[in-house]
């Protein structure tokens, strides 16, 4: 039995953010967002705003949450909406259910151990990346800064009650960042596939995806201001946010954290730079069939693993996975943080320790 479910209702499009007052109507908002909100003009969207919480960070973090639960508790206000990347998504995710700023009860929070039994804020998220999908799922990652670990907040009061995808928001993107996200992205499709909890809405979302992503991000790259191909992004990363809302995800991920909380490596880099490696090493031990129909569906035309070797291939050449490379030893002395129970365990092979030491070997002597 499958089950299927997702409340967020979506406008996507160029455009779309012109729907914006529309749906706020004469409610009182609070937006949240990054550093970047008025260099990159965000701000010229919210005029009658009660509040701008605009110093959310790549990473946020407990001590953060703690300062914007505390401002909040001073204004008086209906609508959180949130415009930004993943981060900024996740803060105002958790906001719009989190009241109490003792750090003792957000810890409490995202450890699993108290539930979120309300939703204090309705939520319009507004993405202007095309990676996270962090709009459409009931997930929100916080980092504890101080022991150097991940956490996540799960409850269905999270989702969003609307998401704006506007494409042209992700026209300020360099290539860098448009790379990063392209590969978030990627992960949340290969991992909902190779994953135990895999369905067929989510495997035929996923399929869909990747052709999209394999197709466009590496041409994207090279015209940063391609609409049509900003569009397709924008697609890919919702549907890898609506796969992953379904299964979660798995190895890439469980991986991906140990190198972002030691090493500031960003997220969409340390859960995709391993994808074709985790491929092989599922590929070997999977018993399901699964990975042969990755191959089967994805090369049609071009050998799937030609595909990801020419998009790997420009990746690598833009030096975008140089502090990776650069930090072989470090990164083999996390493995014993890598098998997340709550990620890994997703994976259709289970893997050891040991193995992904020899995932790690096959990417570091490929390199």
């Amino acid at each position: 039995m499958h089950s299927l479910f997702n409340p967020v209702r979506i406008l996507i499009g160029e455009g779309t953010l012109s729907k914006l007052p529309s749906l706020i109507k004469n409610k009182k908002y609070v937006v949240v967002s990054s550093r970047g909100f008025k260099s990159r003009s965000w701000n010229n969207y919210f005029s009658n705003d009660e509040y701008t919480i605009d110093t959310v960070s790549p990473n946020p973090t407990i001590s953060e949450l703690v300062a914007h639960i505390e401002t909040l508790e001073k204004i008086k206000f209906d609508i959180l909406v949130a415009i930004g990347g993943g981060s900024v998504l996740d803060t105002a995710k958790v906001l719009s259910v989190l009241s109490d700023s003792s750090e003792e009860s957000i810890i409490d929070h995202l450890e699993g151990n108290k539930n979120c039994t309300s939703k204090q804020y309705d939520l319009i998220a507004i993405p202007t990346t095309a990676g996270t999908g962090a709009e459409v799922t009931p997930f929100a990652t916080i980092w504890d800064d101080k022991n150097k670990r991940k956490l996540s907040l799960y409850s269905p009061f999270i989702y969003p009650r609307d998401a704006i995808i506007d494409p042209s928001l992700a026209l300020t993107l360099d290539s860098k960042m448009t790379a990063i996200s392209g590969l978030d992205a990627l992960s949340h499709c290969f991992e909902s596939i190779w994953n135990k909890n895999a369905n067929p809405l989510s495997k035929s979302m996923a399929f869909l995806a990747i052709d999209l992503i394999l197709e466009t991000l590496g041409p994207l790259m090279d015209n940063l201001t391609d609409l049509d191909m900003r569009t397709e992004m924008a697609w890919a990363s919702l549907f890898g946010g609506l796969c992953i809302n379904q299964t979660k995800t798995a190895l890439a991920h469980s991986i991906s954290y140990p190198l972002t909380s030691h090493l500031a490596i960003p997220h969409g880099l340390a859960s995709g730079a391993f994808l074709p490696e985790i491929l092989k090493f599922n590929r070997k031990h999977d018993i399901t069939d699964t990975v042969e129909e990755i191959y089967k569906k994805l090369s049609n035309y071009i050998p799937l693993d030609e595909r990801l070797g020419q998009l790997y291939q420009k990746l690598n050449q833009c030096n975008l996975f140089q502090r990776i490379q650069t930090n072989q030893s470090t990164i083999n002395s996390l493995v014993p943080q890598m098998i997340d129970p709550e990620r890994s365990v997703n994976n259709i092979a289970d893997a050891s320790y040991k193995d992904i030491l020899s995932i790690l070997d096959l990417y570091f002597h490929k390199n």
